[in-house]
C-alpha cells in the first residue's frame, strides 16, 4: 500500500507541472497560424514516416513541409513563436501516431478508417498550398 501512496502523491505533486503541458487553444485571430503550424508539423511527421518507407517521397514533402514553414514564418508575430512551435509539436506527435496506427496497427475496418483520416488530413494542408 505504501507504493500506491507514493504514486498518488507524485501524482498530485506533479499536477502544477503537467498543466503547463496542455495543449495552447488559438486566441481569436490565430486561427490561421494554428492551422498553418499544425500542418508544418504535420508535414514533419510525415517527412519522418516517409524516410523509414519511402524515401524518394520525401524529398517532395520537405518542399512542402519548408513551403509551410515559411508561411507560418510570415504570418508570426514577436510574441506568438513558442505558441505555434507548440501547436506544430503537438500536430506532428499526433500525425506521427496516426501514421503509425495506420501501419502497424490491426488490419481491420477502423485501421482503413484512420488511414482515410491521416491522407484528408494532410490532403486539407496540401490544399492551403498554392501549386
Amino acid at each position: 500500500m505504501s507504493g500506491l501512496k507514493t504514486f498518488l502523491l507524485g501524482l498530485f505533486l506533479c499536477q502544477p507541472a503537467m498543466a503547463d503541458t496542455t495543449p495552447l487553444a488559438p486566441q481569436p485571430g490565430e486561427e490561421l497560424l494554428y492551422q498553418f503550424a499544425s500542418c508544418t508539423g504535420r508535414f514533419s511527421a510525415l517527412v519522418e514516416h516517409q524516410w523509414m518507407f519511402d524515401g524518394d517521397a520525401s524529398e517532395i514533402t520537405i518542399k512542402e513541409m519548408q513551403a509551410m514553414a515559411s508561411i507560418v514564418d510570415a504570418i508570426l508575430a514577436a510574441d506568438q513563436g513558442r505558441r505555434a512551435l507548440n501547436w506544430r509539436i503537438e500536430a506532428k506527435v499526433a500525425y506521427r501516431h496516426l501514421l503509425s496506427l495506420t501501419v502497424f496497427g490491426p488490419q481491420t475496418r477502423g485501421q482503413i478508417a484512420l488511414k482515410l483520416r491521416a491522407d484528408r488530413m494532410l490532403s486539407d494542408c496540401r490544399a492551403l498550398l498554392l501549386g
